[in-house]
């Protein structure tokens, strides 16, 4: 290229140390009468690079850990609307809960307590954690998920509140059937006119 352009490349190169990174520069003055060259220009980045590395494995690590969890992971801002959710197995998009506040997926018998626990966490600021059993709203209707809050709003790398649940179903619905037959011979024993 003709005079002024520029090239840039980052580099290892050895040092008596060690290996360090390096950003070179390099500009054509080859038609410059003064110079009449190639200028290189360098700096030492390695803290850089070496920053951008592990920030980088962190969130490879973090994807990892998210994407290959049993739970799902949801975030949420302070007013209750959803931020970010984990991609999952369950036949969930996820993309059309995004952006949408509790009223919208979480069983409207189940709405207030939802809100009360993130009321809570609020008021308790960095680090306050709560639970639930609630009803969330799935693509094949409502399902119970057990869900557990963490507020990390003023967590400058989350600024989120993290929920962590998981599909309860099968085991609700066995403490309700257990609960059910449980009652049901009671009835019948207080009912009854012979002793048992």
């Amino acid at each position: 290229e003709g005079d002024g352009a520029t090239a840039e490349i980052t580099y290892r190169a050895p040092f008596p140390d060690g290996y360090r990174w390096m950003d070179r520069r390099f500009t054509n003055l080859l038609d410059h009468p003064a110079v009449n060259g190639i200028v290189s220009n360098g700096r030492d980045v390695t803290e850089r690079v070496e920053a951008e590395n592990l920030r980088r494995a962190q969130q490879q690590r973090f994807e990892a850990l998210v994407t290959n969890s049993f739970d799902a992971v949801l975030l949420f801002d302070a007013d209750g609307t959803i931020t970010y959710i984990q991609p999952t197995e369950d036949g969930y998009t996820h993309d059309e809960l995004i952006g949408e506040r509790n009223r919208d997926w979480v069983h409207p018998d189940d709405a207030r307590s939802f809100d009360d626990v993130l009321a809570r966490l609020i008021h308790d600021g960095e680090g306050a954690t709560g639970g639930l059993t609630f009803r969330g709203r799935f693509p094949d209707g409502y399902r119970w998920v057990d869900v557990r809050f963490t507020n990390l709003l003023d967590h400058p790398a989350v600024n989120s509140i993290v929920a962590n649940g998981r599909d309860v179903t099968k085991r609700v619905e066995a403490e309700n059937l257990r609960r059910a037959q449980q009652e049901w011979f009671e009835t019948l024993v207080a009912n009854s006119f012979d002793s048992v």
